[in-house]
């Protein structure tokens, strides 16, 4: 069972049951991804995040970006600028039927992929970039805190899934054994989807085996 780390709330919301979390370092708060639901959560939860970081622009994962900047004036930080081709709205639409609309939000910051290292209101973090479920993936590390917020990278005994545009699995397991796997064993995997695990346990992932 993973512990429970005091500093950071979950919130998961929309019909993908997706992740988003509020990570309070001491410093900043930082809010990673904004699924659907997500402003009412922190409104309900007294929690005032200082910056937004996406791990990637699915629409699952910013439906209520716009919101929050909106709420809060708070600046966004993402790979890349604001693209409704990134969301893949319109495609969930055409094989669904379903009409998923993103409001526009502004990226203030655009990481891309590049970065190693990024400082942010006093606070270190380390940015890994994971392509392979899409092109802008980013996972967000704290080697002091130990945790790692992995988006749809790395999930427990899962990966994230690779046939959606801007997906490959064999780039994405690269990425994973590369970036991921290399970190301490005791680092906690905070996933877009699904529960906590840790690097550790994720040595024996079946997809990496």
């Amino acid at each position: 069972m993973i512990g429970v780390n005091s500093r950071i709330h979950c919130f998961t919301g929309g019909f993908a049951q997706t992740n988003g979390y509020l990570f309070d370092t001491g410093l900043c708060k930082v809010l990673v991804d904004a699924p659907e639901g997500a402003v009412t959560w922190l409104r309900e939860e007294r929690l005032n995040p200082d910056v937004l970081f996406l791990t990637h622009q699915h629409f699952d994962h910013t439906m209520d970006a716009a919101a929050v900047v909106e709420e809060w004036e708070v600046q966004v930080f993402a790979h890349s600028d604001f693209s409704q081709s990134l969301s893949l709205a319109k495609l969930f639409a055409a094989f669904s039927g379903v009409t998923i609309e993103v409001p526009e939000f502004r990226v203030d910051v655009v990481l891309g992929e590049e970065l190693r290292v990024w400082d942010v209101l006093g606070e270190s973090f380390g940015l890994l970039y994971v392509p392979g479920h899409s092109d802008d993936s980013l996972c967000l590390y704290s080697s002091k805190a130990g945790v790692l917020f992995a988006g749809d990278t790395l999930m427990e005994s899962s990966i994230g899934r690779s046939d959606l545009p801007g997906g490959d699995q064999r780039v994405l397991l690269a990425a994973i054994r590369e970036k991921i796997l290399p970190l301490p064993a005791e680092t906690v995997i905070y996933p877009g989807h699904g529960g906590a695990t840790t690097v550790g346990a994720e040595q024996g992932n079946p997809f990496l085996l």
